[in-house]
Parts: C-alpha cells; sequence; structure tokens
C-alpha cells in the first residue's frame, strides 16, 4: 500500500483517507491467516483462547463484538466474500443479516451499500469484507495495464499461484508481485466509491471507520508461498511479510491525520468498536486505540502476540507462538502429538530478531550470547499455561459440506 511508503501508487484513495484518520505504521495481525485473524479481530482473543481453526468454529463460550453490540441496541449487518467468514465456522452470531457472497468488490460494495440502507435511520454496525487480494489475482484489466505491459499474458503467473506450485526464476515472481498488486489497486478504487457512498449518505462525518486486513502475502522472503495454511505449519512463519498489516481509524467527528509508530494488535479493534459504542469492554489482549489518537508518544511499550495453531491426524498439532514490541521479535515453535499437550511442551526451536537493525528478519540472535531469552520465555509459559486451563482447546470438530470442501480446496487451504 502506497500509504505505507510502497513505490507503487497502489491505494490513492485509502492514502487520502488516512489523512483523516490515525493510521498505525505497527499493525500486527493475531495470526497467519483468513479465519483465526477474523474471529480475533471480533473476540479481541488470540487464536488459542477463541478456539477457531480449520476444523473448528469460534468458540460458543467466548463474548462475540456483533453479540455485544446487537443487545446494545445496534442492527449488525455484514457482507462478506470468504469461505472462512460462513456460518459454519459461527461467524454469523448476532447478525440481522449476514450475507456471504463469491462475488467481486464491486458487487460487494453495492451489497453493503443495500445493508446500509436496510438499516437507515438506526445505529448500525457493519461488517463489510473484500477478497479480491487474494491468490489468485485476477483484477480487472485495466488495473493489470496499469502495472504491467499493456495486454500482457498473465497465463504463466496464474498457474505458479495454484496450489503446490511456485514461480521458476525472480521475474515470473516479480510479475506475480505486480499482479498482487493489480488486486490492491482494484479493491482501492472500491473501497472509495464506499467511503464516497458514505458521505453522500451523511455517514462518515458520524462513523467510527476502521480499514484493515487479516494477513499479509509472502513472496518468499523467508521461503513461504503466499500465507501461512494449516499444512504448511511446519516451519516458522510469523514473519513481518504475513503479520505486518494496515490498520487505518477515523473516529466519529473527527479529522487528524496521524501516524502512530507504537505496535498494536488486530484484537485491539475490538475493544476499539465497543469503545466508540460506549459499551465496557476490559482484556488484557485487546486495548482500544483512541489513546493513541495524538500519535501515542506517551504510551509505554507493550508486547503484542500474533501465533498460528495446526494440528492434523497424521501428523500430529503445532504452535508458532510470536511476542513483537518496536524493537524486537521473539518466535517459538512447538510441537506435539494432540493439540492439548501443545501447551504443556518446550519450544522445538527459537528465534529472535532486532527489528530496528534488521527490518527483513535475516539475522537469528537466538545463539547470541549477548540477547537474552529469558523474559520472552517466561512470558509464553505463563500464556501457555493460561491456555491449557481454557476450554476453547476442546470441543467438537465442524462439519464440512461438500461446497465448502471445494471453495477451501480452490484457495489452497485444503490439499487436493
Amino acid at each position: 500500500m502506497s500509504a505505507y511508503g510502497y513505490p507503487r501508487e497502489t491505494s490513492p484513495r485509502i492514502d487520502a483517507f488516512s489523512r483523516e484518520a490515525v493510521l498505525f505504521k505497527t499493525a500486527v495481525a493475531a495470526s497467519t491467516y483468513t479465519l483465526p485473524t477474523h474471529a480475533s479481530m471480533l473476540t479481541g482473543l488470540p487464536p488459542s483462547l477463541h478456539g477457531s481453526n480449520l476444523r473448528r468454529g469460534i468458540s460458543p463460550s467466548v463474548a462475540y463484538v456483533p453479540e455485544t453490540l446487537l443487545r446494545a441496541g445496534y442492527r449488525v449487518s455484514a457482507v462478506v466474500s470468504a469461505a472462512y467468514l460462513s456460518q459454519t465456522y459461527g461467524f454469523h452470531r448476532g447478525f440481522h443479516s449476514y450475507r456471504v457472497s463469491g462475488g467481486r468488490a464491486a458487487s460487494i460494495i453495492d451489497g453493503a451499500l443495500a445493508a446500509l440502507d436496510e438499516g437507515e435511520g438506526q445505529a448500525q454496525f457493519l461488517f463489510l469484507h473484500l477478497y479480491d487480494v487474494h491468490a489468485p489475482y485476477t483484477a480487472p484489466r485495466e488495473f493489470i495495464d496499469r502495472f504491467l505491459e499493456p495486454k500482457a499474458d498473465v497465463t504463466e503467473s496464474l498457474r505458479v499461484m495454484r496450489p503446490n506450485a511456485r514461480p521458476p526464476n525472480d521475474v515470473e515472481l516479480q510479475r506475480v508481485v505486480a499482479l498482487y498488486d493489480t488486486e490492491v489497486a482494484y479493491v482501492d478504487q472500491e473501497i472509495g466509491r464506499f467511503l464516497d457512498e458514505l458521505k453522500t449518505r451523511g455517514l462518515f462525518d458520524t462513523s467510527l471507520i476502521i480499514i484493515t486486513a487479516d494477513h499479509g502475502e509472502a513472496f518468499q522472503e523467508h521461503g513461504a508461498w503466499r500465507h501461512g495454511r494449516e499444512r504448511s505449519l511446519d516451519k516458522p512463519g510469523l514473519y513481518d511479510e504475513i503479520v505486518h498489516i494496515p490498520l487505518i481509524v477515523k473516529w466519529p467527528g473527527e479529522t487528524t491525520g496521524v501516524e502512530v509508530a507504537s505496535v498494536v494488535s488486530q484484537m485491539d479493534v475490538s475493544a476499539t468498536i465497543l469503545e466508540a459504542a460506549g459499551i465496557e469492554f476490559s482484556s488484557p489482549w485487546s486495548l482500544g486505540l483512541r489513546r493513541y489518537r495524538d500519535g501515542g508518544h506517551n504510551i509505554s511499550t507493550r508486547h503484542v502476540i500474533a501465533e498460528a495453531v495446526a494440528r492434523d491426524p497424521k501428523r500430529g498439532a503445532s504452535l508458532q507462538i510470536a511476542l513483537i514490541d518496536e524493537r524486537s521479535k521473539y518466535i517459538a515453535f512447538f510441537r506435539a502429538s494432540t493439540l492439548s499437550e501443545l501447551y504443556e511442551t518446550s519450544p522445538l526451536k527459537e528465534e529472535l530478531y532486532d527489528l530496528r537493525s534488521d527490518p527483513l528478519e535475516r539475522h537469528n540472535l537466538q545463539a547470541d550470547s549477548g540477547y537474552s531469552l529469558g523474559s520472552f520465555r517466561t512470558a509464553v509459559q505463563s500464556y501457555l499455561e493460561l491456555v491449557g486451563e481454557s476450554l476453547t482447546v476442546d470441543g467438537d470438530d465442524i462439519t464440512f459440506d461438500e461446497e465448502l470442501l471445494e471453495e477451501l480446496r480452490a484457495l489452497g487451504y485444503l490439499d487436493p
């Protein structure tokens, strides 16, 4: 995104929006793929505590922001475009209207505007989700022509984005990156149209508006291709290309144009929504972002957590946990026979990076005697003990219908 300094102008409309809002330069995703990250945004909990993963929906025992807003008298609507956000996983809880569509951004935006019109005159919460910036990258031709040569043949680039395929060389890799950028630009245009329509309806100035993403995308910076799937979590993957996300917030009645360097969490979205609605919310994982709107200069440094949980009937279970602050990132990797045993094991591998001197996370300091891992290990151990006491690691697996299975296979989340 050009709003974050990217050299291509991929996001002019969001750039303009950020000049009226607060742009968080160092926001961290709670996990590596769509399902657990959205659950974290709407519960304010890390994945091991809300319990949602490929084979399990959001635990019914955890508080859920849409249900809280429903009880407070809001009309609660959603227009989403991903299999992982289907009712199968429990995301529809508390919504008056929950629409899952496989359409492109333009049609999803139209559906979102219709949902707002249905609730005209009421206090509303709208969850709008666009899936276009996800492989395969097939933006409208005008955007492809903007970042590639006119009428470029992208057949080979689309082929290497299939599950288990990779670009054969750096030239093809860069073409795929350019196609990714075309989708960012297309979605930016449609978000701009949505914001324009909010202004037309008189909703822009009086609304809390949050623009963010669920995760990033890897282009082999650390050997990974695309983003973390459950079947590929046997290697550390909580690097910035995956967990560094955009997060831009405009509060009702305010025009700020502030950039915040402090590290914040995707889980902070929950507290921010409820805080703006005047609803009390207390969680060690989710802090209201309004405290940062002056730049966050007087707020003490905090560690935020990211994790990736995986389990497989044949391969057992694995867990990655990252602790991140303005200076450092610590990653611990665990493996066990069962999910519950994960939280009683010691890490098989640890990594430590100085993000100020090594922002690309190339030099693992774990073996350097000048760096102590003691405080990180203590914090992770406390977290593991907390999760081990939680009931969200138990429960029944979801039942997949064939349509959902086929969507997840097509997107590369399941082996054929």
